[in-house]
């Protein structure tokens, strides 16, 4: 792979990137711009991209959130196989901390290499002609640079799990230690830990379900490494539904399609298909998945699905699939309510070893209310300026700071939208939560569950756990009534303001 050049390479995946709109421009210069590529090795079946990055914040960060883009990227533009490796830069080299422009830098503690960054591709099958030797590989490079690919087999962890999880593409933090169960995932993550225990019930398939960032992939990477704990030598895949339809294409024009039944239908243990969305309207991926997805079943090996919709809503796939997908289980993970919230804000900053105060807790949690990538993105930022500015613990002041936070804004919760509604339509608390159906009464629950939900993100289950026990179908129709009542310019409108006036919003 001496012929291709990694600064062009690198530059030709940022340029795709920020033209595809999958990720916002700011977001690439903050945390893929820092990046440097250092050197390419590998083969015409499997390459390897050595990236430097300037601390370790954010060589965690990049491997974490854009590992599996870059590759997928990388393997589009090449038509190669890629995995990324990632290396620190020594701190005397260290100038600037890919956070904000605004910021100026340093780090401390940065580690000379470090273990790569997890592969997104499933076990590959023995190229035809043998890679090029470790020693020839490296040659290019600065023996320093070099140890950073050597690292991926003497750093790696001895566990099992480790091993297979690197192995097989899983994301070595993505367990159900670090996954915080909450009202709006407790059905998910039961489901989820079932189908990681060979002796407990399995739900094959299962399909989890939800809006982007709310832990799906996080549930079906913490299958896998339960299933490895079980079944230390067994193959567990996981992969992304774009890439599944690359590697089909690929296998279809190299003639390979033996190697790739065989991969997927025979060598596989347990398959995690992420965003299994993207495989509508690819009429004969489809084709090739179901026969794949029959294979499995048949082996009564597991299969976990994720998509940001339910089955039925799946636009541009066969019924067979549909059908097949909801025979097993189907869990929606919902939005988290704020103490679920706060409870990940915690645990994140806890694996970080950042320490946050509760004020700054509540107040991070009330501003991001939907998308916890957003909320770990947040929380990376205040950690760095945090290390920036020496300070022991990031408090409420540097919260309003970072974010632009107005200093009067203060941490809204359930009850308090229940005050508000209740002082508006002047009606009291108890009517709001009892079972009284008054046109008046019932108009009022019906606009306060609606703010609960676009203002905090709350769960369904939640917000009817708070009026009073109200099953999660209730809370669903009284707020997609509301969004009807709005978008026909239903008077409701200026209901809903008055009572987000009340809470300063």
């Amino acid at each position: 792979m001496s012929n291709l050049d990694p600064t062009a390479l690198w530059t030709s995946v940022l340029e795709a990137l920020a033209t595809q709109g999958r990720y916002n421009p700011r977001t690439i210069e903050t945390f893929l711009r820092p990046l440097q590529p250092l050197d390419v090795s590998g083969d015409l079946h499997k390459s390897v991209l050595l990236l430097e990055a300037p601390n370790e914040f954010a060589r965690d960060w990049a491997a974490r959130n854009f590992a599996r883009a870059i590759e997928e990227q990388l393997a589009a533009g090449t038509g190669i196989t890629w995995e990324l490796h990632f290396t620190v830069r020594p701190a005397s080299a260290v100038t600037a901390v890919p956070v904000s422009h605004e910021v100026p830098s340093g780090s401390q503690g940065a580690r000379e290499s470090v273990p790569p960054a997890r592969p997104s591709t499933p076990p590959t099958p023995p190229p035809r002609t043998a890679p090029r030797p470790a020693a020839a590989r490296s040659a290019s490079m600065p023996e320093s640079r070099s140890r950073a690919f050597e690292s991926k087999k003497s750093d790696r962890s001895d566990s099992s799990v480790m091993t297979g999880a690197v192995s097989s593409g899983l994301r070595p933090n993505f367990s159900f230690g670090t996954f915080v169960v909450g009202p709006s995932n407790q059905l998910a993550h039961a489901a989820a830990h079932s189908m990681g225990e060979p002796g407990g019930r399995r739900f094959n398939p299962l399909f989890l379900c939800g809006p982007s960032g709310l832990g799906k992939t996080h549930l079906a990477n913490a299958i896998g490494h339960r299933w490895l704990e079980h079944f230390p030598g067994g193959n567990v895949v996981y992969i992304s539904a774009e890439h599944f339809t690359n590697e089909f294409i690929c296998a279809v024009q190299t003639k390979t399609m033996d190697d790739f039944r065989g991969r997927y239908r025979n060598h596989c243990d347990a398959l995690l298909i992420d965003d299994i969305q993207f495989l509508a309207g690819k009429e004969q991926t489809l084709d090739e998945f179901f026969h794949t997805f029959n294979a499995l079943i048949q082996r009564d090996k597991p299969i976990v699905l994720t998509s940001d919709v339910m089955p039925q809503d799946l636009k541009g796939m066969p019924d067979r699939l549909v059908s097949r997908f909801a025979s097993g289980m189907v869990a929606e993970v919902y939005p988290p309510e704020l103490e679920t919230r706060v409870a990940i804000l915690r645990k994140k900053a806890s694996i970080e070893g950042v320490a946050l105060d509760d004020e700054a807790a509540f107040l991070l949690a009330n501003t991001v209310t939907a998308n916890m990538r957003e909320l770990e993105g947040a929380l990376m930022k205040l950690s760095i300026q945090a290390s920036i500015a020496k300070c022991t613990m990031i408090d409420a002041a540097m919260v309003r700071h970072a974010l632009r936070i107005p200093s009067r804004q203060h941490v809204i919760t359930v009850e308090d939208i229940q005050k508000a509604t209740a002082q508006y339509f002047r009606v009291t608390l108890a009517q709001l939560s009892g079972k009284e159906r008054h046109a008046e009464i019932a108009r009022a629950r019906q606009v306060a569950m609606y703010v609960c939900r676009e203002k905090l993100g709350t769960s369904f289950p939640q917000i009817g756990a708070k009026f009073g026990g109200k099953d999660h179908t209730t809370v669903i129709s009284s707020v997609n009534k509301i969004k009807k009542l709005l978008e026909s310019g239903d008077p409701v409108r200026g209901e809903v303001d008055a009572v987000l006036a009340k809470l300063g919003g």
